[in-house]
């Protein structure tokens, strides 16, 4: 127990490499310990929060195959499809956000994930499913703090379908809604 909690005080005082290292402790000493689920999940969010996308999959992947019955299932998924999606594994990470959206109608996480599903097929060049699912986005979570960036991708989407209304309505409600939101001012093509 004692590396257990000592890597969780690690990770909550953002020492992730500290955290890495008391989590893998416990894999060693006690690979089959009542938190090993947890002991994998947090592991994977450290490295995550390091910038380690492509270390953070396997402790995640194991959450999700070794321990079925998790509480920690729906985050495993999530935050591998996060993972996947920082690596440019965007279908990967589609499926991820997919599963969560279709046997999750609950949980802090959907908003995000409707989001990251359209910049998914964003990065895709999947303007068109792109369009239906930041649609859905906005009119379900409309204060948001993701909205400026889902107006700004909703509407270069719909600029590549060609309609040219709907792209100038998601620049100017993105616009309205923040500003002085750098990515939104960056991410506004000359028209």
């Amino acid at each position: 127990d004692g590396y257990y909690w000592l890597a969780e005080s690690l990770y909550a005082l953002k020492d992730y490499n500290g955290a890495i290292a008391a989590y893998q402790k416990v894999e060693k000493i006690a690979p089959e310990y009542q938190y090993a689920d947890y002991v994998q999940y947090s592991l994977g969010c450290a490295y995550f929060d390091l910038g380690k996308y492509a270390l953070a999959l396997s402790p995640l992947e194991r959450v999700i195959k070794d321990y079925p019955n998790s509480a920690l299932i729906a985050y495993a998924h999530n935050k591998l499809g996060e993972a996947q999606y920082k690596l440019g594994k965007y279908s990967e990470a589609l499926e991820q956000f997919n599963y969560l959206k279709t046997n999750y109608k609950e949980g802090d996480f959907l908003a995000d994930i409707q989001y990251w599903s359209g910049e998914s097929f964003f990065n895709l060049n999947k303007f068109t499913e792109a369009v239906e699912v930041l649609n859905k986005f906005v009119a379900t979570y409309p204060k948001n703090p993701l909205m400026p960036l889902a107006y700004a991708k909703l509407a270069w989407s719909n600029l590549q379908l060609k309609n040219y209304k709907a792209a100038k309505e998601g620049y100017t409600k993105g616009i309205e809604f923040d500003a002085k939101n750098a990515k939104v001012r960056e991410a506004i093509p000359s028209i």
